[in-house]
């Protein structure tokens, strides 16, 4: 009796504990083979996400060399898989040291994510992309970093600061695309 009462308040226990950031684990159903990575520059990243107007669309801004950007991807391709159907278009964005260099090392951990939506290896190295990712984007300098994009074109700011939570980011793309 005293052993199912400890297993049902550790049961009622992990269940509060749940959010919605707990709850985004990849299924990885993307084919790898077809993972790519382009470089992009400040005015090819304005022309994919303006592409998109009419869809909301999430930017993923990550590095292979920062370990809080690896460990989080994993939520961002689940946030494809969850509502990629739905119209969320999904970009990345990686931001490497030497893109040149580290384009094989980008691709190769995107195509282990299953990294199924369009991704991009940034080569702008200016003041001109540094600060358009700033003010376009709201790039706070520091990675990882998701902008959101509202239907129509127009970027949609965190609630809470510079950065969504992810149960933020997850309400905006619900209320988006209801």
């Amino acid at each position: 009796m005293r052993w199912s009462v400890a297993v049902l308040v550790v049961a009622i226990g992990l269940g509060c504990n749940r959010t919605p950031e707990t709850e985004l684990v990849p299924a990885r159903t993307g084919d790898s083979t077809k993972v790519a990575i382009a470089a992009v520059d400040f005015d090819g990243l304005e022309r994919e996400v303006q592409a998109h107007k009419g869809s909301m669309v999430l930017v993923e801004f990550w590095a292979t060399w920062c370990g809080p950007c690896r460990s989080d991807f994993p939520k961002f391709v689940a946030i494809h898989e969850r509502y990629a159907n739905r119209g969320l278009v999904c970009l990345s964005v990686s931001l490497e040291h030497e893109p040149d260099l580290d384009r094989d090392r980008a691709l190769s951990f995107l195509k282990e994510q299953h990294a199924s939506f369009t991704n991009f290896i940034w080569n702008e190295r200016t003041a001109r992309g540094r600060d358009g990712l700033e003010s376009k984007y709201g790039y706070p300098n520091s990675i990882p970093y998701a902008a959101l994009f509202a239907r129509s074109g127009e970027r949609l700011p965190p609630p809470g600061g510079e950065r969504f939570t992810k149960a933020e980011l997850l309400k905006a793309i619900e209320s988006g695309l209801e």
